[in-house]
Order: C-alpha cells, then structure tokens, then sequence
C-alpha cells in the first residue's frame, strides 16, 4: 500500500497529502476519505472531489419527512425531554410542525412538514393530535369532527 506524505500547514499541522484536499492527516499521509478510497480502489482518486455533508440531500431544503424530524431530533434533543408547549404541564412526547414556514412541504401522505428545525414545538401525545386536527380544520375548511375523524384515522 502507497504512503503518501502529509503536507505542513503554516501552524504545523498535518494536512492530507492530496494538495487540493486540506483535511486533517489521519492515515498514511492521507485524510480519512482518501486513505478510504485508497483501501477499497488502490487509489485516492484526488481527481473526483470528495462528497460532504453540504453535499447530501438530508442537509439542505430537500428533506423528507422523517428527515426533516430527525434534524428537529439532533437540534433540539428529544421531545420527552420537554414539557409540552401547550402550557398543560404535561410531558412532551412529539415534535409537532407549527404549520407556519412559508417554505412548508408536503410527503406524499400529505403530511405537511418543514426542513427547518424552529418551525417544530414539543408537545404531548393527546394535545399533538388536537392541534393536528385544528390545523386540518383550518387548512381544509373541513368541519373540525371531520378533521378530527381524518386524523385519528376513524
């Protein structure tokens, strides 16, 4: 296996040995992305460039829905780990979409939802399913048992 030698930045850190990667130095002179390519292809490949984080669908605005909660998840931590939003003293158990980002999506359940982690509020189980069904109600025009009915799945 090649060893490649690391390159010293000004500070005197070691840097992979591809010139144009600037990552840190991890294994035999190279980051760990390239040292990776390097043991699965038998080369770092440094003429394809590296895939990101920035890079991926998941980051940006083009989040599903379960992505979308996740990020809400990694923001903010758990639900449970909250009180509901409500003001009934209950304890959370569902991040619940607000329903106001101009930029909202929808899945294709029709569920609506936001790539944006502050749109979301920490609420308990019963009171998530309320206000879902008030924003059904507000969103259709439905008459809210109707909406309700929709909801809980009746």
């Amino acid at each position: 296996m090649t060893t490649y030698s690391p390159i010293i930045a000004a500070d005197g850190r070691k840097l992979c040995g591809i010139q144009s990667c600037g990552r840190p130095h991890r294994v035999r002179g190279l980051c760990l992305a390239h040292g990776q390519r390097v043991r699965v292809h038998g080369d770092p490949q440094a003429d394809k460039p590296l895939r990101s984080h920035s890079s991926r669908p998941w980051k940006g605005a083009e989040v599903s829905y379960i992505g979308a909660h996740n990020r809400v998840t990694r923001e903010h931590g758990k639900a449970v780990e909250w009180k509901c939003a409500c003001g009934c003293g209950r304890q959370a158990a569902d991040w619940a979409y607000l329903g106001t980002d101009p930029a909202a999506k929808v899945d294709e359940s029709g569920r609506l939802y936001s790539a944006d982690p502050e749109q979301y509020a920490p609420l308990a189980k019963s009171c998530h399913r309320k206000f879902d069904a008030w924003q059904a109600q507000r969103r259709t025009g439905l008459p809210l048992a109707v909406a309700v009915a929709e909801i809980l799945g009746a």
